[in-house]
């Protein structure tokens, strides 16, 4: 990298260190505070929330892969100022979308379900992973 960046360098930069900071930072928080906490004790007939919180993640996952897809296919188009600005605000949008799977696992874990506290580490997992599955690298956007 050079100190020269341009403004769409500059702009994806911080925006996906904006993403990697929610997207990875936050589940990381949780998954200390899940190491730490006691284990949450099974509620007799409670409801697991699991099938439902799944639906909401690939739900949220779906529409982060169709906006970066709509994205990538308009951003040649797009005319050259607008493109830093463009770009830094769907890649924040998009770790604001994901984010929340993370706390689908907080969620899950205190809802008092059988084995609530192993399918919540998924949950937390899978924000990360969708971040830096759905968000495409900066040579996907186009050289300088």
């Amino acid at each position: 990298m050079t100190a020269s960046a341009g403004p769409l360098d500059r702009a994806f930069r911080r925006a996906y260190a904006f993403g990697l900071l929610l997207c990875v930072g936050l589940p990381a928080g949780l998954l200390l505070w899940m190491a730490r906490a006691p284990e949450p004790v099974p509620q007799p007939g409670a409801l697991d929330p699991g099938g439902a919180f799944t639906g909401m993640a690939l739900l949220l996952a779906l529409a982060v892969f169709q906006r970066m897809r709509r994205l990538r296919a308009a951003f040649p188009g797009l005319p050259e100022g607008e493109r830093p600005r463009r770009l830094g605000r769907e890649l924040r949008l998009a770790a604001l979308l994901l984010a929340p799977i993370a706390l689908l696992g907080l969620a899950h874990r205190v809802s008092g379900a059988p084995r609530a506290a192993r399918h919540a580490k998924g949950f937390v997992l899978l924000a990360p992973c969708a971040f830096l599955a759905l968000v495409p690298r900066r040579a996907a956007w186009g050289r300088r």
